[in-house]
């Protein structure tokens, strides 16, 4: 097959070579979740947490930007209705601002909670050519009534 798109002859693009390595990072990718979330499970443990997750980020060829992209959430139920959570990622920037999450289910209101936070969102720029750039962050804040029906 010289000369087609599979194979390195003058005909094409190495596709078998560039398909092999989407699924190396793929399966890399898997592999590191499957790593978090047994790490995820044994902190929840030694924490006392109702929730804790590790949400890995891309995998990137930079450590420092994947440790920095990578989510942790850490959550507890402070009472039996209400529970309570925090989200940052371990970008040392964003960790100034944590997002929080409170979620309460009304008792005597069957069928109703209440779910507010404050998460840290990333603003866009103008797109530059600039090596170094700083990242540009605020705070949101939501608050829902939320009614379910069962059927």
């Amino acid at each position: 097959m010289e000369g087609s798109g599979l194979t390195n002859g003058a005909g094409g693009s190495n596709l078998v070579g560039a398909g092999a390595a989407l699924a190396s990072r793929q399966l890399a990718g898997i592999a590191l979740g499957v790593v978090t979330d047994q790490a995820a499970g044994q902190a929840a443990r030694s924490l006392g947490a109702d929730v804790f997750t590790i949400t890995p980020a891309d995998v990137q060829t930079d450590v420092g930007n994947f440790l920095r992209g990578t989510q942790f959430e850490f959550g507890k139920y402070v009472k039996s209705h209400t529970f309570v959570a925090v989200n940052s990622p371990l970008d040392p920037k964003a960790l100034v601002r944590p997002g929080v999450q409170v979620v309460h289910r009304f008792g005597g209101l069957r069928g109703y909670r209440l779910e507010t936070g404050i998460d840290t969102r990333y603003l866009l720029r103008e797109p530059t050519l600039q090596r170094d750039q700083t990242v540009a962050t605020t705070s949101a804040f939501g608050a829902f009534l939320i009614r379910e029906w069962r059927f």
